[in-house]
């Protein structure tokens, strides 16, 4: 298994993944032969592999499975589709300490992660490369696109958040809301209203204060 990017959102699944393929068998990628990281996964005996060339080769004795762990959406969805063209097979990754039923939610397994101490609960939909980060609680008939990000100690209940997205830190979403595609929801918003495709919104209750560069009137 190879765990694409060496920052922060791989420290923090760091424990989670050595228990789930033990450390013989995780190899940790970068692009970067200055990453700032490289030290440290070094230091402590982790298998590294630096540049396109090397994870190529790797890739061409069989072993071809990967999660891209980059927290930019645009940016993990770019890697996806790379390196699958250097014979890479995405695949996804769930803590063991994650709280769900398989047989309950669709959870599409291309690069999706779900982090420790999460609940995702009965009739769930999460699409391919969404991020559902630690202590979020997801619950039921909640629909999430594609390239979600989630961010930690969240609360989602029977509402849709489109693709691209992102969720702040603490943020609570109510239910029957519908948010777009491409939003940012800052953190510790409570969101009760329904968001229009690259708003920006924060506060509680939550008020567009912006859009990306794109959208808006």
């Amino acid at each position: 298994m190879v765990i694409i990017g060496l920052g922060g959102q791989t420290k923090d699944a760091l424990t989670d993944l050595v228990a789930s393929y033990s450390e013989s068998d995780l190899w940790f990628y970068t692009d970067f032969e200055n990453d700032s990281s490289l030290e440290f996964f070094k230091d402590h005996n982790l298998n590294v592999l630096v540049g396109k060339g090397k994870l190529k080769a790797y890739f061409s004795k069989g072993n071809n499975d990967f999660i891209a762990f980059i927290g930019n959406n645009i940016a993990r969805e770019k890697v996806v589709q790379d390196l699958k063209k250097l014979g890479g097979n995405p695949t996804c990754f769930i803590s063991q300490s994650a709280h769900l039923n398989l047989n309950y939610l669709a959870l599409n397994v291309t690069n999706t992660i779900v982090m420790d101490n999460t609940h995702l609960s009965a009739n769930v939909q999460i699409g391919e490369g969404s991020v559902i980060y630690t202590k979020t609680s997801i619950a039921h008939d909640v629909k999430i696109g594609k390239y979600v990000f989630v961010s930690a100690y969240c609360a989602i209940s029977d509402s849709v958040i489109e693709d691209y997205t992102f969720i702040g830190l603490n943020a609570m979403i109510g239910p029957k809301v519908h948010i777009g595609k491409h939003c940012v929801i800052g953190a510790n918003s409570y969101v009760k209203e329904n968001v229009k495709d690259g708003a920006i919104v924060a506060g509680s209750p939550a008020k567009i204060i912006g859009y990306k560069d794109g959208f808006g009137v």
